[in-house]
């Protein structure tokens, strides 16, 4: 049986300068420069301009450093390698160079280790930039490829049945297929999808899923519909409970921000945070902003004598979190009687009825220690 990637190796003379050339039996050639002529080995004389001509199309792998880095002692490595991922990956940089390593790195005593190669070449850009399907396509015959396109064909009408709901049935031939406007697109995207230049998903985003849109009744469609009316649900949920949210934050002291309302309204609703786990967070929240207030209990309980204490001397509505003097009072730990004391000691405490009664009493009782009255 004759192999299809079996290696041809030639030498050549240039100019005075040695290339050794390998050509591969599905047509791709390789060209080397050599540091000389190899022991026992007659070349083929060309001149530079008849060898620049030939050379055009070869793939070029640079000058070798030494007679052990000719690419023509490594003719099994290049049939494998061509056989498994095709020659168009040798036209790679990163390819090349891995190929220049072969003599040093990947010949032990005369044998060639595959595994250490193999792990080398997975390191490589080409492997890393390329699909897997890209990579067999360009080692694939053409029998291999056509045989691939109608496995994607299949895969492409199995995804328009899910997506439109249609059931297709193919042409006979891909040119039945290309002339009835039925099918208009599925060659060029299924040939893309058996080549690996185009993913599923890509298919689906940027094709199949715009068309079955279109289609009144389709099951992407309907799929989008119901997805438009949760997502307003969704979206009404959150607002009811971004409320709640805003509600026990302040019941532990604290003003969240939009983002914060957002976030943690989201994951409850989305069942990603209860309302047991908001609590606790927030009480880890106020613990902090507030250290000397116990653990567990919430603001509004910790704050209650304070707030009373407040309401009562400046004779207003009990304060709320965001009173500075007694968010500035019970961060510092103040007791009660320096927090009235502190109220007492403020301008507008003596225009209050209870001030100005207190302020009465102290002149009164001034006066009679000093014999007025």
């Amino acid at each position: 049986m004759v192999n299809e990637f079996a290696v041809s190796n030639t030498l050549y003379i240039v100019d005075g300068q040695y290339f050794r050339t390998s050509q591969l039996g599905n047509g791709a050639t390789l060209k080397q420069q050599l540091p000389g002529q190899p022991p026992g080995e007659i070349p083929s004389v060309v001149d530079s301009e008849t060898w620049e001509q030939m050379s055009q199309s070869m793939i070029e792998f640079g000058k070798a450093e030494s007679q052990q880095n000719d690419i023509g002692l490594y003719s099994d490595v290049f049939e494998n390698l061509i056989a498994t991922s095709g020659d168009q990956m040798l036209r790679d940089p990163s390819i090349i160079e891995l190929m220049g390593r072969v003599p040093s790195e990947f010949m032990n005593g005369g044998e060639f280790d595959d595994t250490a190669f193999n792990n080398a070449y997975r390191q490589t850009n080409y492997f890393n930039s390329t699909t897997e399907r890209q990579r067999l396509w360009a080692s694939s015959s053409d029998a291999e490829k056509a045989v691939a396109v109608q496995n994607s064909l299949g895969e492409v009408a199995n995804l328009w049945r899910l997506y439109t709901g249609e059931n297709v049935t193919l042409p006979g031939t891909i040119a039945e297929l290309q002339a009835d406007p039925q099918f208009k697109g599925w060659y060029s995207q299924a040939f893309s999808l058996a080549q690996g230049t185009t993913s599923q998903n890509r298919l689906l985003n940027q094709w199949l899923q715009p068309i079955a849109e279109g289609i009144e009744g389709s099951p992407w469609s309907r799929r989008l519909m119901d997805e438009e009316k949760a997502g307003k649900q969704q979206s009404i949920d959150i607002d009811d409970k971004r409320a709640d949210v805003r509600d026990m934050s302040q019941r532990y002291g604290l003003e969240l921000s939009d983002e914060k309302l957002e976030q943690y309204s989201t994951q409850i609703v989305n069942n990603d945070l209860s309302d047991d786990d908001l609590e606790t967070l927030l009480d880890k929240q106020s613990s902090a902003l507030y250290a000397y207030k116990p653990a567990g209990m919430d603001w509004l309980t910790y704050a209650d004598p304070y707030r009373r204490a407040h309401s009562a001397l400046m004779e207003t509505a009990l304060p709320d979190h965001t009173d500075e003097g007694l968010q500035d009072a019970l961060q510092a730990g103040s007791s009660l009687s320096d927090y009235k004391l502190s109220l007492r000691k403020r301008p507008e405490w003596l225009s209050t009825e209870n001030g100005q009664s207190t302020l009465i009493t102290e002149l009164s009782a001034a006066g009679r220690r000093m014999g007025f009255g």
